[in-house]
């Protein structure tokens, strides 16, 4: 396995793959040398793109399940790529910077300078690898289990970012979000809104962006990580 990549073996029995592809701060020294950002700059845009503690909450998800999901989570920052971008002109986050390979910020600054040649690399080096092995876990639950559902784990933060194209879209306590090319209407009919617990804002059901997947779950999270979880890049 790809060592940016965690792969955990669920049931052979199980069809439900539980993606984490945006909970690392990691970022390879390559890319780190390409990345405009001070350190200073650089943890704090860590801050605001990670998805912090969603490789924990799939973790205990798994944990907790009758039959056990397996499990398939990026060990680099989505700085490095962003595999649940497309690579191409497909891609609409490309308008403000942010297709598989960034070149802005979540507030817009810039982050990598455009470099075709730099882009491509990237993309043969941590992309391409990452979309193959995941569409091999596919084929094997297809083979092991009969179907494949791909459970994205997210998390979002309780303000708008400048980047987003669709801030004005609910942002509830949970939300299960579907894409209509990846998720099946049945899917999604099977999914009605309902509270989560007694006092909690009721959880949706509308799009959220999931190229590679079924659906995808998000769970909100606060505007700023907790002091103690940021740090500057992690080298490897």
């Amino acid at each position: 396995m790809n060592r940016t990549i965690t792969k955990n073996a669920g049931a052979v029995s199980s069809p439900v793959v539980l993606h984490v592809p945006h909970a690392s701060r990691a970022i390879t020294a390559a890319a780190r040398s390409r990345i405009l950002l001070d350190d200073v700059a650089l943890g704090a845009e860590l801050d605001h793109m990670t998805d912090a503690h969603t490789g924990l909450i799939a973790a205990r998800a798994a944990a907790g399940a009758a039959v056990a999901p397996w499990l398939f989570t990026n060990a680099l920052s989505r700085l490095v790529v962003d595999p649940e971008r497309f690579p191409d002109e497909r891609e609409e986050m490309r308008a403000v910077g942010m297709g598989a390979v960034y070149t802005r910020t979540s507030h817009g600054k810039r982050l990598r300078e455009d470099d075709p040649a730099h882009e491509k690399a990237l993309l043969d080096a941590y992309f391409t690898p990452y979309a193959a092995a995941m569409a091999g876990c596919v084929r094997d639950r297809l083979a092991g289990a009969g179907r494949a559902v791909v459970i994205d784990v997210h998390s979002y933060p309780s303000v708008p970012l400048p980047y987003e194209l669709h801030g004005d879209r609910p942002r509830p306590a949970v939300c299960l979000g579907t894409d209509a090319p990846s998720t099946p209407r049945a899917g999604c009919s099977k999914q009605p809104g309902r509270r989560s617990r007694p006092s909690a804002p009721s959880a949706s059901t509308h799009r959220f962006p999931a190229h590679m997947c079924r659906s995808s779950t998000t769970e909100k999270r606060p505007k700023w990580p907790p002091s103690w979880s940021r740090s500057v890049a992690t080298p490897i």
